[in-house]
């Protein structure tokens, strides 16, 4: 039995939890005013507030607002009384067929009660993920700008501006102190809230504000491999796989360098809302990811925006790699792990591998597992070197590498094919990339369904002497972002020896 709180009233409801909010609101409470539209959270039409936010109900599952503040469009008002911003948009003619006007009401009237601006374009912006098919949303805009301008909120400020006491008014709402947040492994550093903690990883500088577990905010900095195209088309499609959608996609200069920034929308649960900023350090990109929940975005947006514009690379622009050493006379056992690097080549964490019968180095974390084996990989037999970390039962995270006769335009057909012959398999996108070493490569960002599962994999091909090397990197796409820097290390490590 769940307990919710809506437009005022206590409700129960005893039936599945995982039951669409927006099914529960209209089938068994009859608040039918809140509009189904795309049921997949794109349209907005479906919004109510949870504890003053705007929602997609579509996408929250009834569970989740259990103990929370549930507002629908039926409390704003009544046909006889109507509140001030349905006047407005009855004045202003922002209702039209009727369809997107419960979502677009309840997004506006969260903007208007919090005091939100009346200025068109941050209206705009308020309203972006509500979406209006019969107009040009000039009338809506004039609408929600007219009950802006009458709220209280509004009328109160214009009092405190009258008697002077907007300095006060700026010290009391005065932020917290502002830091530096730096590191040499990552090559970069970050300005951030005094309050927020960092959790620093393998080339990745993680920051959180204190409320981190309930709005979901985080400002993740990491390296990339690759140029602006590889690493934005890699984000891309872990967005996709995740039922997400890509709103705004733009060049910029951030740090004196050229950079791509993506805007986007993904569904884990609550909607979360974020924006990743790419770097372009000439072979390498750097990334900085700022998300939080939807309903939580416009509180850290500023935030993210400040925190962006400081990001600094620092120290070299790539990581020392240690140069592959002359095999051995003996012939090696199928699979070998060399000794610890010397201090300063590689990363103590990881290990190198080696395959002799594809003759193949390759590197991957110390505590992931590794062997040499035969069999099925993309629809044909092969001998390969499999690593994958313990918990890959779980999150399907696994690393491939192997190589077929023929050139690099014969392996990508091979590919194309392969990747198409999978459960569900759909190729996201591909480009031609040149890697680190200067080989010549080709990247291939695919979804397929493994049993109930979705994953994404990324096919990376290199073209060598008579043959193309391929690694093949997959997981869960939910998991995905967590293995995302381990595979393009491991793949970044890759080198041959000997004659195959």
């Amino acid at each position: 039995m769940l307990k919710l709180k809506v437009n005022g009233k206590e409700r129960r409801f005893n039936g599945p939890p995982f039951r669409r909010l927006i099914d529960v609101l209209r089938e068994e409470f009859g608040l039918t005013g809140t509009k189904e539209g795309c049921g997949e959270g794109e349209c907005g039409a479906c919004t109510v507030l949870i504890d003053g936010e705007p929602v997609n109900s579509c996408l929250v599952p009834v569970c989740q607002a259990e103990g929370s503040k549930i507002e629908t469009i039926e409390s704003l008002g009544t046909p006889k009384k109507l509140n001030a911003l349905q006047q407005s948009f009855l004045e202003k003619g922002g209702a039209q067929c009727g369809i997107c006007t419960p979502g677009m009401l309840m997004t506006a009237w969260s903007w208007v009660r919090r005091g939100g601006s009346a200025e068109p374009c941050a209206i705009r912006n308020a309203l972006a993920g509500n979406l209006c098919r019969c107009t040009g949303y000039q009338h809506i805009v004039d609408s929600v700008a007219a009950a802006v301008s009458k709220s209280k909120g509004r009328k109160k400020m214009a009092w405190l501006l009258a008697l002077g006491l907007t300095p006060m008014l700026a010290h009391a709402r005065s932020e917290a102190p502002w830091t530096t947040r730096r590191s040499e492994v990552v090559g970069a550093q970050i300005d951030a809230p005094e309050d927020w903690r960092q959790e620093n990883g393998d080339r990745v500088i993680r920051l959180l504000p204190p409320d981190a577990r309930d709005t979901g905010a985080s400002i993740t900095v990491s390296r990339q491999p690759g140029g602006l195209d590889q690493a934005a088309n890699v984000s891309k499609a872990a967005i996709s796989s995740q039922g997400g959608k890509i709103k705004e996609e733009k060049n910029e200069t951030i740090a004196g360098h050229t950079a791509r920034t993506l805007v986007f929308l993904t569904v884990d649960g609550l909607p979360v809302r974020g924006k990743m900023s790419f770097i372009d350090l000439g072979g390498r990109t750097l990334m900085v990811d700022c998300e939080a929940n939807k309903r939580d975005y416009g509180k850290y947006e500023a935030t993210f925006n400040k925190a962006i514009a400081s990001l600094t690379p620092i120290g070299p622009s790539a990581v020392p790699v240690a140069k592959n050493a002359a095999p051995a006379e003996r012939t090696p056992a199928p699979l070998e792990t060399p000794a610890a690097p010397a201090a300063g080549s590689v990363s103590e964490k990881w290990a190198k591998h080696r395959d002799n019968r594809v003759r193949i180095f390759a590197s991957a974390p110390a505590d992931w597992e590794a062997k040499a084996t035969d069999g099925r990989i993309l629809g044909s037999r092969a001998s390969f070197l499999f690593m994958h970390p313990a918990d890959w039962q779980r999150t399907h995270a696994r690393i491939a590498v192997f190589s077929r006769d023929g050139s690099l335009e014969e392996a990508r057909a091979w590919a194309k094919e392969a990747v198409l012959g999978l459960q569900g398999g759909k190729i996201q996108r591909g480009v031609a990339v040149k890697l680190p070493s200067g080989r010549t490569g080709y990247v291939m960002v695919f979804n397929e369904k493994s049993g109930r599962d979705a994953e994404l994999g990324i096919l990376t091909l290199i073209a060598s002497s008579g043959r193309t090397i391929i690694a093949d990197c997959r997981a869960k796409a939910k998991d995905f972002a967590s293995f995302n820097d381990a595979f393009n290390r491991a793949v970044e490590s890759i080198q041959e020896y000997g004659k195959p």
